[in-house]
């Protein structure tokens, strides 16, 4: 199963639950790790799905989210967990996209001079090679 297909699954369970669709102040997070290139086509999926549904929040706008009680949602907004360097392409296609999101790195993972050995030691002890196969896929973002 695509990525994709199993955040429709995850993302249709979810109303199935809950017996109804988001009201327009919700905010869903979707929070992601790791996206190698040869899975970006999946990424674009889940965000077309995402934008089909909801609208995109960006975290700049949570304080007016929450003060203004935003009308025109359900929203979402986007979070990437440790500053892995094949993000960057995500974060250079949404902002195709008009879209930011947030990255959430670890300064010690940037500048560590062993980066894919810091990444296995103290973020990701278990490394699935079918997934991440790649140096930027164990490695960190720069600071530029």
């Amino acid at each position: 199963m695509s990525i994709a297909q199993t955040a429709k699954n995850i993302l249709g369970h979810t109303e199935r639950i809950f017996g109804r669709k988001p009201v327009s102040s919700e905010l869903l997070v979707i929070c992601m790790h790791s996206t190698p290139a040869d899975r970006i086509a999946d990424f674009k999926k889940i965000v077309d799905f995402l934008d089909q549904r909801y609208t995109y929040l960006h975290a700049s706008e949570m304080e007016q989210f929450m003060t203004s009680h935003y009308k025109d949602g359900p929203y979402y907004t986007l979070t990437f967990d440790d500053g892995l360097k094949n993000n960057f392409q995500t974060a250079q296609w949404l902002a195709s996209q008009g879209k930011k999101a947030t990255y959430f790195v670890v300064p010690d993972f940037i500048e560590s001079d062993d980066q894919a050995n810091y990444y296995q030691t103290h973020i990701r002890p278990i490394i699935d090679r079918t997934i991440d196969h790649e140096k930027e896929d164990i490695t960190a973002m720069s600071w530029a």
